[in-house]
């Protein structure tokens, strides 16, 4: 059957469609449809790098490693490993190394290459700690700016992760209390940071594929992650 595509354009997405003729990303997709629709592309020696983005609370870890698990050999990468401790978050996100996850995965994966990374702190501060990435058929890297326009170009697939702020919010926070942590001015400045990201980078509208998570009855809260 047709999905809706942005713009109100149609296409057909079916697991024998290889040339995908499409207008803005494909929308309405359940996890096991998007999952068929990035395997589709058939082995290679080079992995599939998938990007997937979304609101911090809208549920990309979960996902991310779902759609994983239903692809079969993966490796996940988590944006927040190259977060600089101290750096204040804002519109465009600075507070992640982008060029680091470029340099040490994005590069050597493209060029069919085993690499390791070093996330640039721990938890307590100290020096991080080393991650292999092995070889595998799907390399997946989630986090908010996983698909920044200076990383757009590595990724076979983007996703947007669909969750209004007041939801994802409401999830982030609720996680980071189960964690002991409350701060409404981190909250808020917080919340600014992603709102003006999105406005400024349009990452819903620059994916491949948006994966609604919004509901009440969404399978995959932030809680999970």
């Amino acid at each position: 059957m047709p999905y809706l595509v942005e713009g109100a354009v149609a296409a057909e997405v079916t697991a024998g469609n290889h040339e995908r003729q499409l207008v803005g990303p494909v929308l309405g997709l359940e996890m096991a449809q998007i999952a068929a629709l990035i395997g589709q592309g058939g082995r290679s020696e080079r992995p599939t790098l998938v990007g997937v983005e979304g609101f911090g609370g809208a549920g990309k870890t979960v996902f991310a490693r779902r759609l994983g698990q239903l692809l079969g050999s993966f490796h996940l990468v988590h944006l927040d490993d190259f977060l600089i401790r101290g750096v204040v978050s804002n519109e465009d996100k600075t507070d992640f190394d982008r060029g680091e996850l470029a340099r040490r995965v994005l590069e050597p994966a493209r060029r069919g290459e085993l690499t390791d990374y070093q996330t640039l702190t721990d938890s307590d501060g100290g020096p991080g700690r080393w991650v292999r990435v092995p070889a595998v058929r799907y390399l997946i890297v989630e986090g908010v700016s996983a698909y920044h326009p200076e990383l757009r170009q590595y990724y076979h697939h983007r996703i947007w992760v669909d969750a209004p702020m007041e939801t994802a919010r409401e999830r982030a926070r609720q996680r980071d209390i189960r964690r002991g942590i409350y701060d409404r001015d981190l909250w808020d400045a917080w919340e600014r940071s992603e709102i003006s990201y999105k406005a400024k980078y349009v990452p819903h509208l620059t994916c491949d594929i948006v994966y609604d998570n919004a509901g009440e009855a969404a399978d995959i809260r932030c809680g999970d992650e």
